[in-house]
């Protein structure tokens, strides 16, 4: 089952986020948005696990995308 995540990019690294999306989509991720402005690369994975193999220097955290509402 894919579990959808959201990762965010440090501020230093923003001028890097295609090629952290690349490096993501190497580690078997399927990328669906990257928001230089927003700092932000989302995506998902084949599992839960898959998440701590997206920790890499350029990226400061990767959580799951949780779907809040509806509003």
């Amino acid at each position: 089952m894919a579990i959808h995540f959201i990762a965010s990019v440090k501020n230093n690294h923003l001028e890097e986020i295609q090629s952290l999306a690349k490096q993501m989509e190497d580690k078997g991720c399927k990328i669906t948005l990257v928001a230089k402005l927003l700092g932000v690369i989302s995506g998902t994975v084949e599992d839960e696990q898959s998440l701590g193999d997206l920790t890499m220097d350029g990226i400061d955290k990767v959580e799951i995308d949780r779907k809040i509402g509806p509003f």
